[in-house]
């Protein structure tokens, strides 16, 4: 299966699905086209860029949950990466995460590392939050 998101002019997408019969014809593909709606835009205002960076032992919800965390705060994320290993000499399976986000100027960053602080205690991991200069 393949799924493709087109976007475009009425004119043009109508022109492009009145050919989809003949490219089924031709091709033996089944083509299924529905009509979606445009989500809403959703600005954020600029703010103070930080580096977060968790680290610890390997377990399921570790991104759903520091991602949830920062979305509570309208924290933009404009990057995040993660990494999984071995511990050298134990053989623990590690995590980490490293994201590039920008905190909104009204959201106390001693609130915010509170509230990581907490998250990543219930977690057994770790965190460093910077200001990125």
């Amino acid at each position: 299966a393949i799924l493709v998101l087109l976007e475009g002019e009425k004119k043009a997408m109508e022109s492009f699905s009145s050919g989809l019969k003949e490219l089924e014809a031709e091709t033996g593909l089944t083509i299924s086209v529905r009509k979606t709606r445009a989500r809403p835009q959703y600005q954020v205002e600029k703010g103070v860029p930080y580096h977060l960076v968790v680290v610890g032992i390997d377990q399921t919800g570790i991104v759903f949950q520091v991602t949830e965390l920062l979305a509570r705060h309208e924290i933009n994320i404009e990057s995040l990466e993660t990494e999984a290993h071995h511990a050298p000499v134990t053989g623990t399976p590690m995590f980490r995460m490293t994201i590039i986000a920008e905190k909104p100027a009204e959201v106390p960053v001693g609130k915010l590392r509170k509230e990581l602080a907490a998250l990543c205690d219930k977690l057994n991991m770790d965190f460093t939050l910077e200001a990125q200069a």
